[in-house]
């Protein structure tokens, strides 16, 4: 046998062992099944990944290496496309904020998009699994607030022990359909892969970073997040929750509400660490079109003030749990991480950690004899009960 022809055979088996693993793919993942690959991503430096159409949870930006008519990667291009849209939803959203053009206005704007859980159907079209959202992403009632759980990262994010606690609270207390981690780089660190292993139906969605709002440029990173979470929650209904936002009891009693917030204090403004809401509400309508005037150097004016403004002018239009969300509040931190500053948690719907005070524990070894509130709380998420766990 002649070298040429050798070397031809040994392609053809190349191609057919290709082949095969595709439609091996193709086969496991439509039964449900998870399958780990290794394949190194430059655009998120890792190397290992789980592909499955339901519970993938660190899908690479591999798949979204593709970019469709009148998409960019949202340097200063715009999507002509998009403004044209008669849906509009999807055009009051892009019109304050255009890498909302980046998605598929028909996710949003078809006649199954009431029905549906739309984050579902981005992620399914990311993979190119667009052929099971009618059974993957349909929502038994879309009249009153979904069990859909969202945080929102964007840029380099390490995932800490209390990232770790506020998921697996998430899901014990909330037991959602989905929990979506929205952001343009998956988060890492160990704490990341252990929500990975241990959170069932979490899946991260690729949305491209907004680098302006209403033609200003952000200056102050959390405005990336505080633009999204209220596009998502617009468009899609559900519990938006802070990466650091601690779920304690079940939620149940508060679906029925068409919208659920807390009041940080008068001199802060309304919070949005936490936003429980039905979709296309008008109080988040209004919220975002305030955005059309937007204050980039100010870091809590329309993420809280023009919120509360709102609030104070009707108070009737959401129903406002303070007490049960942001107490203790971020000036109080020695009665979260203060054994001898007590706090009864009892009552508290959610707790936020203020983990920028750089005070809250980041080791299960540091929690086992901690007596603080904080460390009953990671006690009681993490093992079930907030006792002190013996001799360490």
């Amino acid at each position: 046998m002649s070298p040429l022809t050798q070397q031809k055979r040994y392609l053809c088996l190349v191609y057919v062992f290709f082949f095969a693993c595709f439609v091996i793919v193709l086969f496991l993942g439509n039964f449900n099944s998870t399958l780990t690959l290794k394949m190194f991503d430059p655009a998120t430096k890792t190397t290992e990944w789980s592909f499955n159409p339901f519970l993938v949870t660190s899908m690479p930006r591999f798949w979204d290496s593709w970019k469709s008519e009148n998409k960019s990667d949202n340097f200063g291009v715009t999507y002509p496309s998009a403004l044209n849209s008669t849906c509009s939803v999807y055009k009051l959203l892009a019109s304050v904020e255009k890498s909302m053009m980046s998605i598929n206005s028909k996710l949003i704007c078809d006649e199954f998009a009431e029905k549906s859980d739309i984050l579902c159907r981005m992620f399914l079209e990311r993979i190119h699994f667009s052929h099971l959202e009618t059974s993957a992403c349909a929502l038994a009632n879309s009249t009153k607030v979904p069990k859909i759980v969202y945080f929102v990262t964007y840029g380099h994010y390490t995932f800490h022990l209390w990232n770790y606690v506020a998921f697996v609270a998430a899901q014990r207390h909330i037991v959602p359909r989905a929990i979506y981690v929205i952001g343009d780089q998956h988060p890492v660190g160990e704490f990341w892969e252990l929500i990975v292993r241990d959170v069932p139906n979490v899946r991260f969605v690729y949305r491209e970073a907004p680098l302006e709002i209403s033609g200003s440029r952000i200056k102050i990173k959390q405005h990336h997040s505080d633009i999204v979470r209220l596009q998502t929650i617009y468009m899609n209904g559900g519990i938006y929750l802070d990466t650091d936002m601690v779920v304690l009891r079940s939620l149940d009693d508060l679906l029925d509400n068409d919208l659920t917030m807390g009041m940080l204090d008068n001199a802060t403004g309304l919070g949005n660490a936490f936003i429980l809401a039905k979709r296309h509400h008008p109080f988040i309508k209004e919220w975002y079109e305030h955005y059309r005037n937007f204050k980039n150097k100010d870091w809590g004016y329309n993420s809280m003030k023009v919120s509360q403004n709102m609030y104070f002018n009707n108070t009737n239009r959401l129903v406002n749990v303070r007490k049960q969300l942001y107490q203790p509040n971020w000036y109080e931190i020695e009665k979260l991480v203060n054994a001898s500053h007590p706090y009864n948690w009892s009552q508290n719907y959610a707790m936020h950690m203020w983990v920028n005070s750089g005070r809250i524990p980041k080791e299960t070894l540091a929690i086992q004899a901690d007596n603080s509130t904080v460390g009953q709380i990671f006690r009681y998420i993490l093992y079930g009960d907030p006792k002190i766990r013996g001799n360490v």
